[in-house]
Order: C-alpha cells, then structure tokens, then sequence
C-alpha cells in the first residue's frame, strides 16, 4: 500500500464533520461524498452544512453510514499521548474502520509501512484486550544488532512460561537471516523487517547501521560540539541523543500492536534473562487488581559481555558508585525489567522518543492512575541483567551523540556491587553473548581499516571507539575549550573508577 490511494479507497468526513465508515446493509464498503473530505489525524473536522448529502457510491443517506466518531477521536486521544512531532495529515484507507485506533495512528505515521489489512470483524473496544494466558514478549532491534539476535532467541527458547510469542521488530537495509529462520521454524516467532529507504521510512540519518552509511561516518560530518550531554546537579544524567526517523519508542509501539497476548514483556538483545523470568514477571502482574497494571523490577544485574563480569544493582538503596542521589524516577528507567498489560498500553502508548521512553511510559501510566508495581527480588534469584558492550557503542553518525551514549554506558557499568562469580542462572546464555561481542569486535576493526585505506589518518576515540575526526580535516584552536575534549577527559576518569 501507498500514500497515493485513491478518494474512493479512503474514509471521508460527510457534510456535517461526521467521520462516515461502511454500510453494510447495501454493500457500500465507506461512505463518500460529492466533494472528497478524506479523514486524517490532524484534528481538523471540516463542517460546510447541517445535512449531509448522500453518498456518492451508493446513493444512502449519510447516516445510513457507520459513525466513526468514537474510533476518531479515540485515535486522536492516543495520538496525543504519543507525544510525537510526526505528520499524520494523509487520509486514512477504507479498512482502518476495522482496525484499533491506535493502529490507524501507527498506519499513518509509519508512511503506510505499516499495515494490518482488511479485517473480517468490525472493531469493538473490547474485542482488543488480548489472550489472558498468552504473554507476549516484544524486543526491537535495528541491522547492528543482528549479532545479539542468537542471544534473544535462546533466552526466549528458555523460558519455562508457556503460552508465550516472541514478536520482533527490526529496521535496517537488510532483515536478520536467524531471524527469518527462526520465523520458518517457530510458530511462536514473529519478524516483523521494516526496509529503510528514505528518511519517512525506518531509516534514520543518524542510525549508522539501518542507512547503510559509512560506518566511520562520524569524521565525515561537522558537528556541534554543544549537542554534547550537560551534567547538572539537577538531573545529572540526562543526555540528549539525538534520533531521526523511527525512535525506539515508536517501534516499540509497532510491536505492541502486534501482541495478543493480555500480558506485554520487555526483552532487550543483549541482555540477560533467567530462564523463570516471564513465569515470575506474570506473577508479580497478577498481584494488582483489575486489568491496569504494569511492573518495573527494582533489583537486577549488569553484565560486561566482553569480560562477561557482574554487577548487582538495587535501585532502593543508595548507590555510593554515583556522585550523587539518582532522582526517583530513575527506578522506572530501565525498560529491560518492564512489564504491563495490553490494556494498559492501549490507554497509553509509548512516547516517540529514542530515550528515556521507559520512564515516561510508566509516568504517563501513573498519571492515568494505572498501578506501577514495583517489585524487588532477591540478589540469588539472578532474573535480568542489562548487558553492555562497549565494542557496539556506536551507533550515531554523529560524534555528539557518540560521546552521550558513552557517558550513559559509564554510568551503567560503574553502578551496583560487583559480584565475585558467574550468577549460575544466567550462565548458560554467556557463549550466545560472546558471539555477538566477536562479531561487534570484528566488524569495528573492519570498519577502522576500511576508513584508514580510503581517507587516510583518523582520530578515535580511544575508550569508545567512535571516529572523531580525519586529519585532514582537523584544526586546533589551542583554546582547548571544545566540550569534547572536556568531557573525554571526564568520561575516561569515570571509565578507570570502573
């Protein structure tokens, strides 16, 4: 499907602003009128006249017609709180009256990329809830982390809860070859691949791996410096990465759409899970009362892939690593540990943003007075550990933003308690873990050799591994007030504390 649909192919307004879908006792599939009034998201809600002439196919009354107007302005609603700046003013095709509203949303701001097609049923609020057995675990990914995707296979394959789905979105210039094996071979998997080609599609200039850019692409742009993190005593780890096109939070709502189950899981590639992970997860779900609920998990592990260390974090203590006390919402910063249910989601989307989408999911939730339960288990039960790596840090094309997603792995890696042993729980998942930080580890020495044969000498830097600069292209002010340079020398203070 495209955006060029035909007037005929979408859903119009009738004279009256009065959103029109199907009439189904005369066989008229959506109701159009004389002059085309196709109905898009952008609020507006064109109204020449009190009556609404008949329908230009079929000859009815307008109001013969299905009313749309609850599944519009329910769209509208959710649209809202997915706080985006994206466009949404294309028409909408005939069979979203069939969808969710939040679908119709996704549909139109996706470029049409996204579609469900034609429903046999008509939508009904409440059909949408989901199996209250099935647990849908949903993890999105991008073309550079295909290495990690053995990993979040053989983690999902673990897990003792059953019935569960594994719904994967990946965006990229080529689609996960495991992962379309899997598909073939698990009915319990579903890839969904979205092809990037242009910036209203999943490819984001900034994403490296997904515009099929070169992968030093860093020293060939002029930077601002400036777009560097600010640390203040107010909220000392907030960065700005910088993202274009399809945010990790917009994909998340993709798969979300996607689940049937009742109960939605975070899983992350490259990290960790015990193998009871979902069956306790639903547990700790089942203690709220009623449908509305969500779970963020308080009490976890980090894992070093390359040196496959441990370290155990508690999220109500003091963490005397930090140079000072994290703010409260920090405890509800860490997707990787996150669970609610579908209904919860369906009030409230995630925000289109690279980060902290997490936290802000959850704060949106709590100001909709949905319970976020906030469980801790204890340091043997060894349930999940956010796993880092500092060979697959760059990810920008941007050298700024490089440095800002580094400072957020230093902070990560320094937090918590280091653990004298392997967590036994988590072990057998370590060899599919470093299979995915050798190929990281190839790939970024092929990417420095690559650089170094076509554009000569190129500065690095030396903890992350991000290009800086070419030499051919380096000035030096001797002012030495380049925030880059400042912040270098911090981030590599940080990164030997750790």
């Amino acid at each position: 499907m495209t955006w060029e649909l035909a007037a005929s192919q979408l859903l119009h307004f009738d004279d009256a602003g009065v959103p029109r879908g199907s009439c189904r006792a005369y066989g008229c599939d959506c109701y159009q009128p004389p002059v085309a009034r196709p109905i898009t998201l952008d609020g507006r809600r064109p109204a020449c006249s009190n009556h609404a002439a008949p329908c230009h196919r079929c000859g009815r009354p307008a109001e013969d017609h299905g009313d749309l107007s609850r599944w519009y302005d329910a769209a509208l609603a959710w649209l809202r709180r997915m706080n985006t700046s994206r466009k949404a003013s294309t028409g909408l095709p005939a069979q979203a009256q069939s969808w969710e509203p939040c679908a119709a949303v996704l549909w139109a701001l996706s470029g049409s990329a996204f579609d469900l097609g034609s429903q046999v049923e008509e939508y009904r609020e409440e059909r949408f809830v989901g199996d209250t057995k099935l647990i849908s675990v949903i993890a999105v990914t991008s073309q550079g982390r295909h290495a990690f995707h053995p990993l979040l296979y053989e983690t999902f394959r673990r897990q003792t809860y059953e019935p569960a789905e594994l719904i994967v979105v990946d965006s990229g210039a080529e689609p996960s070859t495991y992962m379309l094996e899997r598909k073939s071979e698990d009915e319990r998997v579903f890839y969904y691949f979205f092809k990037a080609e242009s910036s209203q599609q999943p490819g984001s200039p900034r994403l490296q791996e997904e515009s099929a850019a070169d992968a030093m692409a860093p020293a060939l742009r002029s930077d601002n410096p400036m777009e560097c993190t600010e640390w203040t005593r107010r909220r000392p780890f907030q960065t700005e990465v910088k993202r274009e096109g399809w945010t990790k939070g917009f994909k998340r709502n993709l798969a979300c759409m996607m689940t049937r189950g009742s109960t939605i899981v975070i899983f992350e590639d490259g990290c960790l899970y015990a193998e009871d992970y979902l069956e306790l997860m639903h547990q700790e779900l089942l203690k709220a009362e009623g449908s509305l609920a969500a779970v963020a998990l308080q009490t976890w592990h980090t894992a070093s892939l390359a040196h496959q260390t441990f370290r155990w974090v508690d999220l109500t203590e003091r963490d005397l690593q930090l140079p000072e006390a994290l703010p409260l919402s920090d405890k509800l910063a860490h997707g990787f540990t996150h669970a609610f249910r579908r209904a919860a989601w369906l009030k409230q989307p995630f925000p289109d943003k690279e980060g902290p989408q997490d936290r802000h999911f959850l704060e949106a939730l709590q100001r909709q007075d949905i319970k976020v339960l906030l469980p801790k288990q204890p340091r043997d039960a060894a349930l999940a550990a956010c796993g880092w790596c500092q060979q697959n840090l760059s990810t920008a094309q941007d050298a700024a933003t490089n440095v800002n997603l580094y400072s957020e792995l230093l902070i990560l890696a320094c937090r918590g308690h280091e653990e004298s042993s392997t967590p036994q729980r988590l072990s057998p998942l370590l060899p599919f873990a470093m299979s995915g930080v050798e190929a990281f580890t190839a790939k970024s020495e092929m990417r420095l050799k690559q650089m170094l044969e076509k554009e000569g000498t190129v500065y690095v830097w030396g903890s992350c591994g991000s290009a800086v600069a070419l030499q051919k292209h380096w000035r030096d002010t001797s002012t030495h007030t380049n925030p880059l340079l400042g912040l270098g020398s911090i981030l590599s203070s940080w990164w030997g504390r750790c």
